[in-house]
Formats: structure tokens, C-alpha cells, sequence
């Protein structure tokens, strides 16, 4: 009895984050309005490199469901939230080892969700807090903060992080912490005044410049904010399809229960490369803009015939493309982490994977 209800939880809690999209009101309303959207001359197609994939045939090497993606010094990290591990690859996808089991020893991770490579250690974002672990994988120490909290970014010793849903009857839009976990600043905005945004600041936080820029995930707005002067200017993505979403958003959610539906979710994940901001979207195809400070896209990268079924976690970009495998010259490529879902029957089927895209060199053709 006591292996079925917790079989009957499992199917539960995968079946909310994961598949409950495909039927969803929003996102086959997204559906609908990206078609509204069809790829502009300007667009860059981006092309699966069939030369990577990763090494995901052994029971240490099996992704269950990744929460995070990073590469550094040409080895790919990844957080598998649901068999709570962290996995380590090659820059060209073969298995090199693992860490990390269910427990509250030194070493284990449970539900690992976000991490930070940062002085040459391991800042796992965890139930047990924050696990720190050297380049060699072995065990340092654990940081235990005041209050629980998602992604998070290091800075000159300090742990930035966007705060839970209530912290003191406030509305901050990220906290500053000391490395031992205590709250320093508290950063807010008048935007989270508005009961529609109170259940929004989960997002991604980043370094641009001397600045920290707070990504929203829940609609298009991105935060700067310096340190120094201590002071925070918002910026608005402009984006059609954004836009519209997030209309439709303020007209259907219930300001009351501060609820929004999970599709409501437009940016998977955020990362800064060459002083450009990209968001990776949460729509029914993979789309990926570059924009400024401004908010203005200036780049935008698509695949819209390979990955409608994808529902996208996390990605990096990496350095300028290489000039083989028909590549865009001058223009970066990307590792993109996303979960697909398949049915048979009653029964649905899950799987984690790791692309690596390259910028088409030739210019896309448009079938209007």
C-alpha cells in the first residue's frame, strides 16, 4: 500500500510542472499567437549539431529531470533535481561522473535546483541550503540561510537571490546575502505593489558590467541595478508576443489568489554574453533573443520545426560559433537544456535533453 501511494505521488508531481502544458488553455493560445509571428528575414535559424549528444547510456549518466545547466573550462554541469545529483560531461557530451544523493549527510543534495561555479567551487542550491563543493567534486561546506530561495548569483562574496512569495509582508524583488546566508539589502520595486507580480519574481538574476540585471520570468521585464549608487531602472522587452501574453495574463488571473497558470511562464532562462542579455522563451518552439540595455532585440535566433513538444529548462552560450558545420560566422552557439513529452496510450513518457544549436550561415527561407 505504502509503494502505490507513493508511485500515485510521483505520477502527480510529474504530471503538474511537466505535461500539464500540452492541454493548457495558455499555451495553445501561445501556440496560436506564435503563429502569428512568423520569422523575419532578420531571423537566424538555428541547427541541431548532430555531432553532440550526450552520453546518457549508463544508470550514473541518466538525466531524470535537469533544474540547471553550466559550462566551464570545457566540462557541462548539470543539476538532476529529481534523482538529486550533479552530473559532469565533456564539452563534447561523454559521461565523466557524478555526486550527490537523497540524504542530509555531507555530500548529499536533495532536490538540487540551482547552482553557481564561483572561485573555483560549487555552490549547490539545495533542500539541505547551499552545498559548496570544490572543482574535484569533493565536499566543503554547507550554508544554511535564513529563508528558503531559487536562483541565486554570487558577486565580490555577496549571494543575490530573489526571495519566497512573503518575506516580512514585503514585496522585495531580490535580497542581498552574506556568504554565511544573512540578509544584508533588501532591493524593491513598486511594479510588486500589484498583486498580478507578487507571485512573478521568481527569475534569473545576472552580472552585466558593474550592474545586476533581475530577469523576470513571468512577464517581459528586466531590472538594473547598481550596487554602487543604489539605484534600479526597469526596462520593458519589446515583443510582440510578450506583449500579448502578458495582456492576456492581467484579464485572467485572480489578483486574489495571486495565481497564474504555469504557461504563464515566458522566460525559461536568462544569460549575458558580450554585454547582450539573451532570453531563452517558454513558447511551443525554440526561440532565443539577444537584446540590449535598452530592451530592444537586436538578435533573434528560432527553430520552429523541431522542437514544438519541447518544454525548455535552462541553456549557455558559449563562445563565437566555429566557421565548419555551415555556422554564422561572429555569432555565438548555444547549449539548450529542455524536457519533451510523449504519450501511448494512458501512459506518458518523459526526457531530458541537451542540444547544441549553431547559427545557420545561410539566410532562412520563409514560407509565409
Amino acid at each position: 500500500m505504502k509503494t502505490a501511494f507513493i508511485f500515485i505521488f510521483i505520477l502527480f508531481f510529474l504530471k503538474g510542472p511537466f505535461l500539464r502544458g500540452y492541454s493548457d488553455e495558455l499555451f495553445d493560445m501561445k501556440l496560436a499567437l506564435s503563429k502569428q509571428f512568423p520569422p523575419d528575414k532578420t531571423w537566424i535559424d538555428l541547427q541541431v549539431d548532430p555531432s553532440f549528444s550526450l552520453d546518457a547510456t549508463t544508470k550514473d549518466s541518466f538525466i531524470a529531470r535537469g533544474s540547471c545547466l553550466k559550462i566551464k573550462n570545457d566540462r557541462i554541469f548539470i543539476l538532476d533535481n529529481m534523482r538529486h545529483k550533479l552530473l559532469v560531461f565533456d564539452i563534447k557530451g561523454k559521461f565523466i561522473k557524478s555526486l550527490g544523493q537523497s540524504g542530509r549527510g555531507p555530500g548529499d543534495i536533495v532536490y538540487p535546483y540551482w547552482m553557481e561555479l564561483y572561485k573555483n567551487k560549487i555552490y549547490i542550491k539545495n533542500d539541505n541550503g547551499i552545498d559548496i563543493f570544490g572543482d574535484d567534486l569533493e565536499f566543503i561546506s554547507r550554508v544554511r540561510p535564513f529563508l528558503g530561495f531559487g536562483k541565486f548569483v554570487i558577486v565580490d562574496d555577496w549571494i543575490y537571490c530573489a526571495p519566497p512569495e512573503i518575506y516580512k509582508k514585503d514585496y522585495p524583488l531580490f535580497l542581498k546575502l552574506n556568504m554565511a546566508g544573512s540578509i544584508k539589502t533588501a532591493v524593491y520595486s513598486p511594479d510588486l505593489q500589484n498583486p498580478l507580480f507578487q507571485v512573478s519574481k521568481e527569475g534569473n538574476l545576472l552580472i552585466l558590467d558593474d550592474q545586476l540585471v533581475f530577469v523576470c520570468t513571468h512577464w517581459n521585464r528586466l531590472y538594473f541595478y547598481d550596487p554602487q549608487a543604489g539605484t534600479l531602472k526597469k526596462i520593458k522587452v519589446n515583443y510582440g508576443l510578450l506583449d500579448k501574453v502578458e495582456k492576456w495574463n492581467q484579464r485572467n488571473t485572480n489578483p486574489r489568489q495571486r495565481k497564474s497558470l504555469w504557461f504563464s511562464n515566458m522566460t525559461a532562462s536568462a544569460k549575458v554574453f558580450n554585454r547582450k542579455v539573451y532570453l531563452l522563451l517558454k513558447v511551443p518552439r525554440l526561440e532565443i533573443l539577444g537584446i540590449d540595455t535598452q530592451g530592444n532585440v537586436i538578435e533573434h535566433y528560432f527553430n520552429n520545426k523541431d522542437f514544438s513538444s519541447m518544454i525548455w529548462v535552462d541553456f549557455v552560450v558559449k563562445e563565437k560559433a566555429e566557421p565548419e558545420h555551415g555556422a554564422q560566422r561572429n555569432s555565438p552557439i548555444f547549449f539548450v537544456m529542455g524536457i519533451s513529452g510523449a504519450e501511448k496510450g494512458e501512459e506518458k513518457y518523459l526526457e531530458m535533453n541537451v542540444f547544441r544549436l549553431i547559427p545557420a550561415k545561410k539566410p532562412i527561407t520563409i514560407d509565409k
